[in-house]
C-alpha cells in the first residue's frame, strides 16, 4: 500500500510540474526586442513557449518556442505591414503571406515561401528532377533570367556538346521551336527522350536516354544533361 501511495504522489507531482511549466508567467521573456514589452500566454522556464501574444513597438500572436516566434503566427509591424505564416527562431521560414501597406496605392502582397527571413518565391522548389535514366550522369536545371518563357536543352559529355537524334519532348504546356522549348504556361512538366552514341568510341551503338522534370516558376530556364559516364 505504501508503494502505491508513493507512486500516486509522484505522479501527481509530475502532472503539477508539467502543467506549471505552461502557466502564464509575469516574468516570461520574449527575446525579440520589438515585441518584448508585454506578453500573455504559455511559458516554459521563464520564456514564451507555446501559444501567446507579445506586444511592444510591433506585435505578434501565435506560437512560440524558447522565447521566439516559431510555428504559425501573425506579426504586425508598427507601420501596418502584416505577415501571417510560419516562423523559425524568430525569422520568417516556410509558407506565408506578407501584406505591405501603401498609403496612395493598393497594398503589395507577397504569397509564397521564405527562408532565413528572405522571400524565395511563389514555390518552395521552383524546379524538380522527377526521374532520369541510369545512363544520365547528372542533370542540372538553371534559371537564366525572368524572360522569355522558354527552356533550352543542352546535352554534354566531357564539357562538349554531343550529337543526338530523335529528340522527343512530351509536355503539358508548350512546343519545341528553333532548338528551344517555348512554354505556354507554368507549372511545366517535361519528359525528354533522345538517342546518342555511348562514349566507347567509333562504331558504338546508340543508347536511349530519358528524364522527366517539373518547372513551377516562370522564366528562361536551361536544362543541362551530362552523359560523361556513358
Amino acid at each position: 500500500m505504501n508503494k502505491l501511495r508513493k507512486l500516486m504522489i509522484a505522479l501527481a507531482a509530475l502532472l503539477f510540474l508539467s502543467s506549471w511549466q505552461f502557466l502564464p508567467d509575469d516574468d516570461c521573456t520574449v527575446l525579440l526586442p520589438k515585441i518584448s514589452e508585454n506578453y500573455e500566454g504559455d511559458c516554459k522556464r521563464g520564456k514564451a513557449h507555446g501559444v501567446g501574444k507579445a506586444v511592444g513597438e510591433d506585435s505578434y500572436e501565435g506560437e512560440f518556442k524558447k522565447g521566439l516566434p516559431e510555428g504559425n503566427g501573425t506579426y504586425t509591424w508598427s507601420n501596418g505591414d502584416v505577415y501571417q505564416g510560419n516562423w523559425k527562431d524568430g525569422l520568417k521560414e516556410g509558407e506565408g503571406k506578407l501584406v505591405i501597406k501603401r498609403e496612395t496605392q493598393p497594398d503589395s502582397i507577397l504569397v509564397g515561401f521564405w527562408k532565413d527571413d528572405e522571400y524565395i518565391g511563389k514555390y518552395e522548389k521552383p524546379y524538380e528532377v522527377e526521374s532520369k535514366s541510369s545512363n544520365i550522369n547528372k542533370l542540372v536545371i538553371t534559371k537564366k533570367s525572368l524572360t522569355p518563357s522558354q527552356v533550352e536543352i543542352i546535352i554534354m559529355r566531357k564539357n562538349s556538346k554531343v550529337g543526338i537524334s530523335g529528340l522527343r519532348i512530351n509536355s503539358n504546356a508548350g512546343s519545341f521551336y528553333d532548338n528551344k522549348f517555348i512554354v505556354d504556361k507554368f507549372p511545366l512538366e517535361m519528359e525528354i527522350e533522345f538517342d546518342s552514341k555511348s562514349a566507347t568510341g567509333f562504331g558504338a551503338a546508340k543508347e536511349k536516354f530519358t528524364c522527366k522534370v517539373k518547372i513551377s516558376e516562370e522564366g528562361n530556364w536551361q536544362v543541362n544533361i551530362d552523359l560523361s559516364n556513358v
